[in-house]
């Protein structure tokens, strides 16, 4: 997959151009400054971390596992935008095949809180759904926190049906992935 041209929007005096990309194995540091500048929220909600605290060490685990990761068992992309510091990684999402379900792979997406609400997501999910479907994946499944709406939301606005099961404070999360 080569770089989507995802949006170009104007914000103040700068135009910020951004595009979804597969990761790449030198992504790690991006990756890790994406997660050091999600709010505590986000990063509760994306990694289940009490209070959205996590470790240096724990930052960099998650970044080189996704970076870095098989290429035989699952697949990253980032949103890449021209900012005035340079080019930063402001979204991720990956999806990692289960080893018991080979058709099932597990997900999980995050955008950095200042570029949330603009149809990063969306699109970012949508590309992903498709790479995993490219690769013989028949169902998503997320494993979150009960309070977490955004994804609920975002499946909904893409149309995709899902279902939901919570049991001792986690909430399972599967959808079917359409054939094309």
């Amino acid at each position: 997959m080569h770089a989507l041209i995802l949006n170009e929007s104007i914000a103040g005096d700068e135009l910020r151009r951004m595009a979804i990309r597969p990761v790449h194995r030198n992504d790690s540091g991006c990756i890790a400054d994406l997660y050091r500048r999600l709010s505590p929220e986000s990063r509760e909600l994306r990694f289940m971390a009490p209070q959205g605290r996590m470790s240096e060490a724990e930052t960099w685990r998650q970044a080189q596992r996704v970076a870095e990761g098989d290429a035989a068992t699952q697949a990253a992309l980032v949103v890449v935008a021209c900012e005035p510091e340079g080019e930063a990684v402001i979204a991720v999402a990956e999806w990692v095949r289960e080893t018991q379900e080979p058709t099932s792979a597990e997900i999980g997406l995050v955008v950095r809180d200042d570029y949330q609400r603009q149809g990063i997501g969306s699109a970012l999910l949508r590309q992903l759904v498709q790479v995993a479907r490219d690769e013989g994946i028949m169902t998503i499944k997320g494993y979150l926190l009960p309070q977490n709406e955004g994804i609920r939301r975002l499946l909904r606005r893409l149309g995709t049906p899902f279902t939901l099961e919570t049991r001792r404070g986690l909430t399972t999360l599967s959808a079917p992935i359409r054939q094309a």
